[in-house]
């Protein structure tokens, strides 16, 4: 009874205050239009330069896919291959890591998923398909209660869910606008 005496204190004093550390440390899981994203992984302030009180890697905040090596015993049994090709994976990373507050809002992947499937309702498709969004909309909302950051690994499921199945909606619509002419 104590711990619960405890929580409520400052959620009857300041329920303000409580919202918004809720609000901020799951916003990589909130839909746009109602709440801004994760801040970008990168400074996007292009006049305070690059510091050295950033990370090597430039790092301000969580980034979408992880560019380091932390465990030095992995770092040098790696082939001479995988150390030869490893630049190229960490370009694509490097660039996606860029723009981390649009690549890593899984509430913005989420949003255009649901619209795809929506337009795909209206098309003729099951209504089971909308079913699939449901654990997805589950996780947002355990995130706004449980989060501990707001971090893109957390949403990574919306993330993939929606750029794949809004990728495979954009692709469609050139063959969706030619079977009706």
């Amino acid at each position: 009874m104590e711990t619960v005496e405890t929580w409520m204190s400052p959620v009857t004093r300041n329920p303000q205050l409580i919202l918004v550390a809720h609000l901020q440390r799951s916003s990589m899981a909130l839909l746009p239009l109602f709440f801004r994203g994760q801040p970008n992984m990168i400074p996007t302030n292009d006049l305070e330069p690059a510091r050295p009180e950033l990370s090597v890697e430039l790092h301000q905040w969580s980034e979408v896919f992880k560019t380091s090596l932390d465990n030095e015993n992995l770092k040098a049994d790696r082939p001479r291959l995988v150390q030869l090709l490893e630049p190229l994976p960490l370009l694509v990373a490097f660039v996606f890591n860029q723009n981390s507050q649009f690549w890593g809002w899984g509430g913005l992947w989420l949003l255009l998923a649901a619209i795809c499937l929506v337009l795909r309702r209206r098309e003729g498709s099951s209504a089971a398909e909308l079913s699939t969004l449901i654990p997805l909309f589950v996780l947002s909302l355990f995130l706004f209660v449980m989060s501990p950051a707001s971090a893109s690994r957390y949403v990574m499921p919306q993330i993939l869910f929606g750029i794949v199945l809004t990728t495979k909606y954009l692709l469609r619509t050139p063959e969706l606008l030619v079977h009706k002419t």
